[in-house]
């Protein structure tokens, strides 16, 4: 008589046991501000497809920077963004520059946000990055989306005197070589130019118009002529603070009376 005894050994590699397979792709949507000076948030969406949901995955993982920040290019000039959920609350989750971002449920689509938080004095530009993400426990986990950021240029300008009142500068009684000053700061992220412009090019009487009174205006003690367009390179962080100076020329035989002037000030961003 003879036992045969039979043993079935089966194995089981790491892979096959912890890995699934399904389709996903991403994609990312920039997302507006109301605020002209923000930049877009970026909106990555990943979709998964029905065999993945199976596979109740716990999340995706980014390669950022050491700080846990996506890094953007626009030639020498770069942006950083978080990483954050759709509240704004930046993932923490971080592991020699990967971060771990947790899918929310089960559900086929999941999101996250980019989002910029200085870009008032960037180099206006197209900025890209080369988003790097790992699908975690899925084979072929690992894809890569090109994301892209518009900076535009802008400009502000502010005009502040103790003499100015519903942007009038009163000069008060006329006598020559009498001046009123104003304190201007432009705020730009680009390189801008300045001009004056003037209505009657003098101050004008109210009731006879042939009766004029000249003056002059300078800008950090240099005389500015009407209509010239003054260039200027890109601001510092605080902005450029600028002091402008309205002097009258000689009042000698002026008709007694009000006299007035339109004065526009225009500074225009240089992309």
């Amino acid at each position: 008589m003879r036992l045969f005894i039979s043993i079935l050994i089966f194995l089981y590699t790491p892979w096959a046991m912890g890995q699934c397979t399904g389709s996903w792709g991403v994609s990312t949507k920039k997302t507006y501000s109301n605020d002209p000076q923000s930049a877009p948030k970026v909106r990555v969406v990943i979709e998964l497809s029905d065999a993945l949901k199976k596979c109740n995955l716990e999340g995706v993982v980014v390669k950022t920077e050491e700080s846990g920040q996506l890094r953007f290019r626009h030639k020498q000039s770069t942006l950083l963004a978080r990483v954050t959920d759709e509240s704004g609350r930046a993932y923490t989750r971080l592991n020699n520059k990967r971060l771990f971002i947790p899918f929310k449920g089960n559900a086929s689509r999941q999101t996250f946000e980019l989002r910029f938080d200085d870009i008032m004095h960037s180099t206006p530009g197209t900025y890209s990055a080369s988003i790097a993400l790992h699908l975690e426990g899925a084979s072929r986990g690992s894809k890569r989306v090109k994301s892209f950021v518009q900076i535009y240029p802008y400009l502000s300008m502010d005009i502040q005197s103790t003499s100015l009142n519903n942007n009038t500068l009163d000069l008060g009684v006329l006598k020559s070589g009498r001046s009123k000053s104003l304190d201007l700061t432009i705020n730009s992220n680009t390189s801008y130019s300045l001009s004056i412009e003037s209505k009657y090019g003098a101050l004008q009487h109210e009731k006879n118009e042939s009766k004029k009174i000249h003056y002059s205006i300078s800008l950090d003690g240099r005389t500015v002529p009407f209509d010239a367009k003054m260039a200027f390179s890109s601001p510092p962080s605080a902005g450029h603070k600028k002091q402008m100076q309205f002097k009258v020329g000689s009042v000698s035989g002026a008709v007694a009376g009000r006299y007035k002037d339109y004065v526009t000030i225009t500074a225009t961003a240089r992309p």
